[in-house]
């Protein structure tokens, strides 16, 4: 995961990976190209109280440009792209379904529409990035102090194991 703030908004930047997941199915990721919406959410915690920091929604059947942002990735999953990132900043949404180890999901946002967490992100003792979805699904990972850096220019840390 990585969170950089710009000298300017426009340069601020979100990205958040979540490889080897759990045995997801297609039909958990629903359908976003017509109904199913998703929600971007980051957490940070003090002294153990969790804090939401920062959220992203990305609604169904959205439109870029007078095209769908949300295409079909063939049988697998989903990708969402949209350049000027209208929805809390967030330009590319990968989902892809798979066994155990295979199951997949990227966003990457830019931008001054990002709602920024307050920098350094609070971690303690973890940061905890969430994608959900308005099919009741919920991908997520914690990333637990010491992150690999968190400073006035922003967060990164690896995905944990």
């Amino acid at each position: 995961m990585k969170v950089q703030a710009g000298a300017v908004l426009a340069k601020n930047r979100f990205f958040w990976k979540w490889n080897n997941g759990a045995t997801t199915t297609l039909a958990e990721l629903g359908d976003p190209t017509l109904t199913t919406a998703y929600a971007l959410c980051l957490y940070g915690s003090e002294a153990g109280v969790v804090q939401l920091l920062s959220a992203a929604n990305i609604p169904a059947a959205a439109q870029c440009g007078g095209e769908p942002c949300w295409k079909r990735l063939s049988d697998k999953g989903f990708r969402y792209k949209d350049l000027i990132g209208a929805f809390g900043g967030v330009q590319k949404i990968i989902l892809k379904s798979g066994d155990t180890g295979k199951a997949k999901a990227l966003v990457k946002s830019r931008g001054d529409q990002i709602e920024m967490p307050p920098i350094p992100i609070p971690q303690e003792p973890s940061v905890v990035v969430q994608l959900v979805n308005g099919e009741g699904q919920c991908w997520d990972a914690a990333y637990t102090a010491p992150a690999d850096g968190n400073d006035i220019r922003g967060f990164r840390d690896r995905t944990p194991p």
